[in-house]
């Protein structure tokens, strides 16, 4: 079993550490995995095989890129670790590359096909949904806009909510529970279209939503920020970016995402704003 991977490229490295069946990436950021291409990549290095021997006891590894490698796999498993570099393309034009297992003496050839698998983008790994916490965990819904805060709370069979904004009196009422099911889906459940290793625009700062346990307790804050405007010569905001402290940006061209109390069906709520 494959305890831990790190794909390495200059200065940069990747690091996907496994613990059981659950995933997370360690390098160059910290934040969650998707756990089926996790499992892919993984399956692909236990699979990877070269497709034959170049040269033995090679004089000079940089002839074939190999010293310092364009590139380098690490695998861990348990106390033994692998080690395998990746160099030059085998020849003009060509895919595969030369590699070397280090521990041996063989430069080899390394299939394309072979490289695409265990070698892949990193944000290709990255998981994609806003938050791990699972949408039974979630005892309330705290929304933050501005001044506003919007509280809900799971009762035994209802949502309730609590409204406070600046001045007006706080009002508690009853919320629609399937608008507060869109609300959970959209951060515990729908996947984002594309993802980017990128700060939190704050400029574009839409609402903050702390998810919280049963005793009140901080499971989760997403921050949530409005799309950039689209087109050329700009225009309308379009879809939202999710981040919740790990440096990645989780972008939705389009998502169902009612965060306002008449979005969230909280009786006698004013209009949006």
């Amino acid at each position: 079993e494959i305890d831990r991977v790190e794909l390495s490229a200059g200065d940069s490295t990747t690091a996907i550490v496994r613990s059981g069946r659950a995933y997370r990436i360690d390098g160059p950021i910290r934040t969650r995995a998707d756990r089926q291409q996790c499992e892919e990549l993984f399956d692909a290095i236990r699979r990877a095989r070269s497709e034959g021997f170049i040269v033995d006891n090679p004089a000079e590894l940089a002839v074939y890129g190999l010293e310092p490698p364009a590139a380098a796999l690490s695998v861990r498993s348990g106390a033994r670790a692998t080690r395998v570099r990746i160099g030059d393309p085998v020849s003009l034009g060509a895919q595969d590359r030369f590699g070397l297992v280090e521990g041996t003496k063989s430069v080899v050839r390394i299939p394309a096909a072979v490289l695409a698998g265990i070698a892949p983008r990193a944000d290709r790994l990255i998981d994609t949904v806003a938050t791990g916490v699972r949408s039974p965990d979630v005892g309330a819904i705290e929304i933050t806009q501005g001044e506003a805060r919007l509280v809900i709370r799971r009762e035994t069979d209802r949502w309730t909510a609590t409204v406070s904004e600046p001045g007006a009196p706080e009002t508690t009422a009853g919320a629609d529970a399937a608008a507060v099911a869109r609300l959970l889906g959209a951060l515990t459940e729908t996947r984002a279209s594309s993802v980017k290793i990128a700060p939190f625009p704050s400029d574009r700062s839409l609402a903050t939503v702390t998810l919280r346990g049963f005793a009140g307790e901080a499971l989760d804050t997403v921050r949530i920020a409005v799309g950039v405007p689209g087109g050329s010569s700009g225009g309308a905001p379009s879809g939202y970016e999710f981040e919740n402290g790990d440096g990645v940006l989780r972008m939705h061209g389009s998502i169902d995402l009612p965060l306002s109390p008449r979005d969230l069906g909280v009786s006698g709520a004013p209009a949006a704003r």
